[in-house]
């Protein structure tokens, strides 16, 4: 097993009947985080810095695993890491399988899991980072389970127009004989939030429409937000199936879909290409004006 503590930063110029040119640049700073993965990262909304929280690391023969709870900012214009562990008490726990996005001038953090050698803790705490006042706020005010999302990892946390949307996730459940057992969530949140008073944020459930085809329950699409803040796009991911006790049956997905915020509806779309797209989870996938980029993944059989 390795980890890495590389950036890179690459230069797009898309053209819709060209292929796209590819400009990769290595970024080298004096101060850096330490290697990991699965580290969360949103850049503001000027585009002038980027935040990272938490990830985790393993030993290449796998003897040590931990999980962070650093805090760092990246200045896009310098390139220069600061860490702001220290300046920005208190931090959410260590975990990974967590994730971030902003708001306007809020991050919002929520879930992920903590692994602490003998047992496995999914979390369900929400936590906000006001990035004026370089502060968290943690929402320990909605403390009735059922006006919040349960505990999850690897979810899809999606800024809109209205909200901050929150769609299906990963947990461990308690399975016949007390052992744990895999299941992915396809239920769906709006996150609302009021800038002016932070303790007006709620949470509200969402209806999706019982009418419309939907995708398959699954982990690890990739997902990102529409032009207009009214949508957002989820590609793959991998679909687990329990056999026995101890055996899974992972079937990795390469479907296209587009989920309307306004009308509470799945929509799939079919791409017009001479070439299929493998099927694959953990991609990443943004929208650079009219066009989505897709980048790697794992594909496994």
């Amino acid at each position: 097993t390795r980890f890495y503590a590389d950036l890179f930063r690459c230069e797009l110029k898309l053209k819709s009947s060209q292929p796209p040119q590819l400009n990769w640049k290595r970024v080298q700073s004096l101060t850096a985080p330490t290697p990991r993965s699965s580290q969360q990262a949103v850049v503001t909304a000027g585009g002038t810095h980027m935040f990272m929280f938490g990830g985790e690391f393993g030993s290449s023969r796998e003897t040590r695993f931990f999980h962070y709870k650093d805090f760092w900012m990246l200045d896009l214009k310098t390139f220069a890491w600061e860490e702001l562990t220290s300046l920005c008490k208190p931090l959410p726990s260590p975990r990974s399988g967590h994730r971030m996005t902003i708001w306007k001038h809020v991050i919002a953090l929520f879930g992920g899991f903590y692994d602490a050698g003998a047992d496995t803790k999914y979390l369900d705490d929400l936590w906000l980072f006001d990035t004026k006042a370089f502060q968290w706020t943690k929402v320990d005010w909605l403390n009735d389970l059922n006006t919040r999302p349960s505990p999850r990892s690897g979810f899809q946390f999606i800024s809109t127009e209205a909200g901050i949307l929150l769609y299906g996730g990963y947990c461990q459940v308690k399975g016949k004989g007390g052992s744990s057992e895999g299941a992915v969530l396809s239920d769906m949140w709006l996150l609302k939030l009021d800038l002016e008073d932070l303790k007006k944020t709620r949470w509200e459930k969402r209806k999706i429409s019982a009418s419309a085809a939907a995708p398959l329950p699954r982990s690890g699409p990739a997902s990102t937000a529409g032009r207009n803040g009214k949508s957002f796009y989820l590609f793959g991911g991998v679909r687990d199936e329990q056999i026995g006790d101890e055996l899974i049956n992972g079937t990795c997905l390469n479907d296209f879909w587009e989920f309307s915020v306004e009308k509470g509806a799945w929509r799939q779309l079919q791409v017009a290409s001479s070439e299929s797209i493998v099927p694959r989870y953990n991609a990443s996938m943004v929208l650079l004006g009219s066009q989505l980029v897709l980048m790697g993944g794992i594909w496994e059989r």
